[in-house]
């Protein structure tokens, strides 16, 4: 955002995910990760093996791919590991969202898991990890009589709602809607799409995602272009006039 765009003192979102893809390390296999997992066992006593997201770096497949899910002890927060990718997850758990950005922020919480993660792999296999790509999500959820009352309401928030609002009047809407855009930060894609309960809409969800090319000597600045990226995103989506009903300040 510039530095007259508006900072939500209660946004909608729900989960943040912090994703750096680096080049295959075929030596943190299951064992590995689980040896990282005990060291580490007091902050995230939760553990599970998931299947492996996707790559497009070469992999053997000698071994099925899998990802160690590591889940702190208030629940929201969340490590998961595989041998050439890295995530951390904020997630929604009552709590107020720490902001991006600051010292307690989810891009210090990071960075901070990341350089823990990057001195293990580097005693224990004496490896540096070559950082190739960022790969960050937000997800925010408006909430029908909490962000908007009625489908009315609900596209004077979010004009892409109402498109056919002069077609006729709707007595209940869905949508699922997908725009991917190739940009020189990275290429993007945001998902909206409505939930539905019973015959009536309930929620809309809306999931932004960006992949970045980038180095490790420009990671961390890569983070910060992306997010602001993802927000530009999020803001060109609301009616400007209409963010007052989640509590703004303007960021200076």
């Amino acid at each position: 955002m510039d530095v007259q765009a508006p900072h939500l003192q209660h946004p909608p979102i729900i989960e943040v995910v912090c994703g750096i893809v680096f080049e295959p390390i075929p030596d943190l296999d299951p064992l590995a990760l689980g040896v990282y997992w005990d060291q580490r066992s007091s902050e995230y006593p939760t553990k599970s093996l998931q299947m492996a997201v996707s790559t497009s770096f070469p992999r053997e497949l000698s071994l099925l791919p899998v990802r160690a899910v590591l889940v702190e002890k208030h629940d929201q927060f969340v490590l998961q590991l595989q041998d050439d990718h890295f995530f951390v997850n904020w997630r929604k758990r009552g709590g107020r969202y720490p902001r991006f950005s600051g010292s307690e922020g989810v891009l210090q919480r990071t960075r901070a898991e990341f350089e823990l993660f990057q001195t293990f792999v580097q005693k224990r296999f004496g490896k540096m990890l070559i950082v190739r790509q960022v790969d960050m999500t937000k997800i925010d959820l408006l909430s029908r009589g909490t962000h908007w009352q009625d489908l009315k309401d609900l596209a004077t928030l979010l004009p892409l709602a109402g498109v056919f609002n002069a077609v006729q009047e709707a007595q209940s809407r869905e949508f699922n809607l997908t725009f991917i855009e190739h940009g020189p930060i990275g290429d993007m894609t945001i998902n909206m799409a409505t939930a539905v309960n019973s015959g009536e809409t309930v929620a809309v969800h809306i999931q932004s995602r960006i992949q970045c090319r980038t180095t490790i000597e420009v990671l961390w600045d890569t983070f910060k272009a992306a997010n602001k990226v993802l927000n530009d995103a999020f803001f060109s989506l609301l009616t400007f006039r209409e963010l007052g009903r989640f509590e703004t300040e303007v960021v200076k």
